[in-house]
């Protein structure tokens, strides 16, 4: 199992897997473009903080994205 990933993923110290690319929702401030990019292009890491004030905006494009799968 390790092989298929090693090329897209990093595997964490807990045995799973982690995408080595994630979706930055710095400044995002409408969830449109969060849901096409989980949708559309496949985005399965998102990159969030705090400080970025999008909680709500990005926690709706992901159960939106969600719901269109």
């Amino acid at each position: 199992m390790e092989a298929s990933h090693s090329g897209t993923a990093y595997k964490l110290n807990n045995g799973l897997w982690m995408p080595k690319v994630g979706l930055g929702t710095y400044r995002i401030k409408e969830k449109e473009s969060i849901v096409n990019a989980i949708v559309d292009v496949g985005y399965r890491h998102i990159d969030t903080a705090w400080v970025y004030e999008n909680e709500e905006i990005v926690g709706d494009a992901i159960h939106d994205a969600i719901e269109k799968s």
